[in-house]
């Protein structure tokens, strides 16, 4: 904890740049500080972008009320301009965990609907055979437009034919 020393404003330039070093001083221990810590919220509220602005934003609270008057509205700009790059650093990783969850569970019912087909065309049922299908269809549309996974026609394509191969193989 940095106690400010401020010398009067209409004191000799000496002192008033002691003041300036002593401000420069308080405010760089304050953002060195206050960077560690809105990590370690990070780290605390992950994917959780909600939980996190809320504590980040009770945190800076905190500590531009703590700072002297001088320097209140320098710290809660900076701060609130770190704070606003790690929520969206929150926000980015809550994304990429949603988006790896919907791939698995799409893989999981592409799988599950694949060998559904295999077993339907070695039944021989028509109808099964349609059912089947439709729902590896679906489940393989949905794969060929999630974001990020490059999925292709071709590739679902080629599910389809070893789906076909294993009912053949079945038979």
């Amino acid at each position: 904890n940095l106690v400010q020393r401020l010398y009067d404003p209409s004191s000799d330039p000496i002192k008033q740049a002691l003041n300036m070093a002593a401000g420069a001083d308080y405010q760089a221990q304050v953002f060195l500080k206050s960077s560690v810590d809105l990590m370690a919220m990070r780290e605390q509220f992950a994917l959780d972008p909600a939980g996190f602005k809320g504590a980040a934003d009770a945190y800076l609270d905190g500590i531009v009320e703590k700072a002297p008057d001088l320097f209140k509205g320098d710290i809660r700009a900076g701060l609130a301009k770190e704070a606003q790059q790690v929520f969206l650093g929150v926000i980015d990783d809550q994304h990429r965990d949603i988006q790896k969850r919907a791939a698995n569970s799409n893989g999981a019912l592409i799988d599950k609907w694949s060998d559904s087909l295999g077993a339907a065309i070695a039944g021989g049922d028509p109808k099964e055979i349609a059912a089947a299908r439709s729902n590896l269809d679906a489940a393989l549309t949905v794969r060929e437009r999630l974001p990020g996974l490059a999925w292709t026609p071709e590739q679902s394509a080629e599910v389809h034919r070893k789906a076909a191969e294993d009912g053949q193989r079945r038979i």
